[in-house]
């Protein structure tokens, strides 16, 4: 069964909620359960709280639901950090002292790498950087000394190493017209 979706100031109306209710400390399912709508869509209605998209939200409610996760993440940073590894006593050689060794936790550093992550989102210094890459292509060559020129730049780069580069189609060949 398929449900209309919820749009306009019915949708802020129950954005405005759900960040009532989260900075109360209600679940998902708990809100979900009150609002007649899975657990899912209240999800998905907090992020988009979350990312402040709609205009008609209470800010200071996306705030204090922010501020509530960001102070959820610290309480399992401090749980998680204390197992984080674990020490292992080597027996002692020769009248030597017995060695401690610490060995990573791969199921905390695994959990602790998650909060990691769920921070950032919260935060939102998750998202990528668009970065701008500079390539001549074969076109950029208009002349042929400059197709000249190109090649031994790259020879004199590469120079240095055993192999050469392998072929692109970025650099035409020497023989190439």
């Amino acid at each position: 069964m398929f449900s209309t979706p919820i749009t306009g100031e019915k949708r802020a109306s129950m954005i405005n909620d759900i960040m009532m209710l989260r900075a109360m400390g209600w679940s998902l399912r708990r809100i979900g359960a009150k609002m007649g709508v899975s657990h899912v869509e209240v999800l998905k209605l907090e992020r988009e709280g979350l990312a402040a998209t709609v205009s008609m939200i209470d800010h200071t409610l996306v705030d204090e639901v922010r501020a509530r996760q960001l102070e959820r993440c610290e309480e399992l940073y401090d749980i998680l950090s204390d197992g984080l590894y674990t020490e292992k006593v080597l027996p002692a050689k020769d009248g030597e002292e017995p060695e401690i060794v610490r060995e990573p936790n791969p199921e905390n550093l695994r959990a602790y790498l998650k909060v990691m992550e769920r921070e950032a989102k919260i935060l939102g210094t998750d998202a990528p950087e668009r970065k701008e890459i500079e390539r001549k292509k074969v076109s950029d060559f208009t002349t042929d000394a400059a197709r000249k020129q190109a090649f031994e730049e790259m020879r004199r780069k590469y120079a240095k190493q055993d192999t050469p580069p392998a072929a692109t189609t970025d650099t035409p060949s020497p023989d190439a017209q």
